[in-house]
């Protein structure tokens, strides 16, 4: 509630909670004394940059498509007919040869498929000795949870505007139950991430080929049809032959060579700084929004608008670039210690409960550091060389933080480069 002064049909406060109609109509109403109705508290926002961010989010999301070309095995080779499946699996060896790079789509399941160790190791096997493999890894689980905060975030910093202030529990209530369900699915979908990236280390570390699935065996090598397809493990093992020269020879490798290049991608190139601040854009967005307000609605003669605006464009890329990445990486990294599962249910339920306290004991630190720099001193400049300061502490704190600690142990780029030892004649 802002006090305001006694005015003739105007109640003696003001409900301000950022986006209300009654501070709209007073400030847009034609009264005289709307500036000394308005404390210097007011604090004006609008939803035009959140509704435009997300409408472009989604569109982007759903219609924007790379024109690069690409090879997938299974549209690519023919399923159907056994002959040409056959000629199109002794062919890989050519394909990836000419592939300038290679993306997977890893899940939990991956390296227990034979095929999908072949094509990775074949890959490897085919890059010059003094070529970096370029093998893109994206694990599946991520797509979601990306989106998943996204919507998180932009569905708080709406409510910023639609749910009233005059009950500050019910706002900060709401607030914290979106922040809950969005947040806690992502921290048991990352503590699993961590843990299956274990799973797979171990799997490799001790592969063999006869422990490897095969989709053609499972389906006992019949089409939906009844009709008999041919055994993609013995034309597999065959390609292994030719090119490894025996089968063992391939197995060393994927226990050393793929194991090593897969762990690297699945640590180093897990949440990046640059997904991570693609995924809290809406922080940006509402900031966007309060600036624009400020310059529009702010007409007292000792405001200067522009600088209210500027002001509120440096809160939020400091809190966009700088904040939320530092309160991910300390969840992150809470989760990663935390990756063991439980038998019990319940307990491990628990377990998603520290990484989201970790997040928001940074949130509470970032706020009083906020008011440490709002307080610190007052030029005329409306605040916004404070918020400079702001921003001069938390942007590098975050590239600090992301380049020499990261969200997993072995994300440090030094520590988990690989070098790819160079291959002997037999091999």
């Amino acid at each position: 509630m802002v006090p305001s002064e006694d005015v003739e049909g105007v109640p003696d406060t003001v409900e301000n909670h950022h986006d209300d109609p009654v501070a709209q109509e007073l400030e847009t109403g034609g009264l005289e004394d709307e500036d000394e109705i308005l404390a210097d508290s007011q604090y004006w926002s609008s939803f035009w940059a959140v509704i435009v961010g997300g409408l472009l989010y989604v569109i982007t999301l759903l219609f924007w498509r790379r024109s690069s070309s690409l090879f997938l095995d299974t549209i690519c080779i023919d399923q159907v007919d056994p002959a040409r499946k056959s000629k199109g699996l002794f062919s890989m060896g050519a394909f990836l040869k000419s592939s300038n790079s290679m993306l997977v789509l890893w899940d939990a399941s991956y390296c227990s498929r034979l095929w999908c160790m072949f094509e990775v190791a074949g890959f490897l096997r085919s890059r010059p000795d003094s070529e970096k493999p370029r093998l893109i890894m994206r694990p599946t689980i991520l797509g979601p949870c990306y989106i998943l905060q996204t919507f998180t975030v932009f569905i708080v910093f709406v409510s910023v505007g639609l749910v009233p202030d005059h009950t500050p529990w019910v706002f900060f209530a709401f607030q914290a139950l979106v922040c809950f369900c969005g947040f806690y699915i992502n921290v048991a979908a990352y503590r699993n991430y961590f843990s299956s990236i274990e799973k797979m280390q171990a799997e490799l570390c001790g592969f063999a080929l006869q422990n490897t699935a095969s989709d053609c065996c499972s389906r006992e090598h019949k089409l939906p049809n009844g009709d008999k397809m041919i055994c993609d493990r013995d034309c597999i093992c065959k390609c292994i032959s030719a090119w490894f020269g025996r089968l063992d020879n391939f197995e060393n490798r994927v226990r050393t060579e793929v194991l090593s290049c897969l762990t690297e991608q699945l640590t180093t190139q897990f949440f990046t700084y640059r997904q991570c601040v693609t995924t809290m854009v809406p922080i940006l967005w509402s900031f966007m929004d309060t600036g624009s307000a400020h310059v529009r609605l702010s007409q007292k003669p000792d405001h200067l608008p522009w600088l209210m605006g500027a002001r509120e464009m440096a809160r939020g890329f400091a809190w966009w670039l700088g904040v939320a990445p530092v309160a991910l990486l300390a969840g992150f990294r809470i989760s990663f210690y935390l990756r063991r599962r439980w038998n019990c249910g319940r307990c491990d339920f628990w377990l998603n409960v520290p990484p989201l306290l970790a997040v928001v004991v940074v949130v509470a630190i970032m706020v009083q550091l906020e008011q440490l720099c709002f307080g610190a001193f007052r030029a005329k400049s409306e605040f916004l060389v404070n918020m400079l300061v702001f921003a001069a502490v938390v942007l590098p704190l975050a590239a600090l933080l992301f380049g020499c600690v990261g969200a997993h142990p072995g994300m440090n780029r030094k520590k988990a480069e690989i070098r790819y030892s160079p291959r002997s004649p037999s091999s």
